[in-house]
């Protein structure tokens, strides 16, 4: 059953995550189909944000990709949307509030 708060995430497996500056931040995953949201958890408050970014350039929906943070960064790679494999990797800029798709690789798996 999906949880029907807008103030929250809606429960998910096989989802990206990393922390980064005080935050817990998740992007996609399952949840009875792939999903394509982006929330960050402010550990001190204990508060969810859904994060609307500053373009139309985010990655695709997706579940089963890593997430790392690295100098005020956040790192998306690979995962899978149905029976299509990425071999990508979206860079998001916490400070500037955009995704950039930093290497565009993408196969079909048999």
């Amino acid at each position: 059953m999906k949880n029907k708060s807008i103030d929250s995430p809606e429960e998910r497996f096989y989802h990206g995550s990393c922390c980064c500056n005080n935050f817990l931040f998740i992007h996609g995953g399952y949840n009875f189909g792939e999903l394509n949201d982006f929330w960050k958890f402010d550990i001190k408050s204990q508060k969810w944000i859904m994060i609307k970014n500053n373009s139309n350039l985010k990655p695709s929906a997706r579940y089963h990709h890593q997430m790392f943070s690295f100098e005020n960064k956040i790192f998306l790679i690979g995962g899978i949307f149905k029976d299509i494999s990425f071999k990508e990797i979206w860079e998001y800029d916490i400070t500037l509030n955009i995704w950039k798709n930093i290497s565009k690789f993408i196969y079909f798996s048999n």
